[in-house]
């Protein structure tokens, strides 16, 4: 079952990253945060977008930082 909240602030984000909703509420507002800054990465290629929400699972910080360097942490994490 899809919390109501999450698909009611990003309904684009809960069909991309259904288990988001699965969550805690605490971790559900962490990735939404990144979904909501890195929306564009879910469009490019799923498995970037993936790669992105594992940075960010571990490095809540990195969703609030400045895109071009979410996309070095991306490179990194490709790594």
């Amino acid at each position: 079952m899809i919390k109501f909240e999450v698909a009611r602030m990003r309904p684009e984000v809960a069909r991309i990253r259904p288990e988001v909703a699965r969550m805690r509420p605490e971790v559900a507002r962490i990735r939404l945060e990144v979904a909501r800054i890195r929306l564009g990465v879910a469009r490019i290629r799923p498995e970037v977008a993936r790669m992105w929400l594992g940075v960010a699972r571990i490095r809540p910080e990195v969703a609030r930082i400045r895109p071009e360097v979410a996309r070095m942490w991306l490179e990194v994490a490709r790594i």
